[in-house]
């Protein structure tokens, strides 16, 4: 499908409902530290975020183990990137990325931005990936954690 409406990376930024889309998840999903859009802005209609977890909120909130293969990521000072929230734990957990999705369609449906100040109406707000970062999060805390709650750590 062809992109219509294309958009630069600063046009994405400056742009009131994606600034509102960014604190409304961080303020809704206490575990979502920052949101980075995707680096090809443009690849397709939807706009493709990168979700940045930190993942002792994220476990408190779910009462999950952290996957094993977070904490080898984490211990080599590395990101993990996962396309599925699922994929961060060991457990079925109770919230996904239909949650943040519907959270973000609701946000560009909403008659509260004026229509002046939205993306254009075929772009919307998708998650793309979850990313466990060293900045956001500590080996340690979470080996920790991970100990306690499976009784084996890394």
């Amino acid at each position: 499908m062809a992109i219509s409406n294309i958009l630069t990376m600063e046009e994405l930024l400056d742009n009131y409902q994606y600034q509102v889309a960014v604190r409304l998840l961080k303020n809704r999903f206490p575990f979502i530290v920052d949101v980075k859009p995707s680096p090809n802005i443009n690849q397709y209609n939807l706009i493709f975020i990168d979700v940045y977890v930190d993942m002792s909120k994220f476990l408190e909130q779910t009462k999950a183990t952290p996957a094993p293969w977070i904490l080898y990521y984490l211990s080599k000072n590395e990101t993990y990137e996962a396309p599925f929230m699922t994929m961060l734990t060991l457990e079925r957990i109770d919230v996904d990325a239909k949650d943040i999705d519907n959270v973000l369609d609701k946000l560009h449906d909403s008659p509260a931005i004026p229509t002046t100040m939205k993306l254009p109406k075929n772009r919307k707000l998708r998650v793309g990936s979850f990313l466990v970062d060293p900045k956001h999060n500590s080996f340690e805390e979470l080996n920790k954690l991970s100990t306690s709650s499976t009784g084996r750590g890394v």
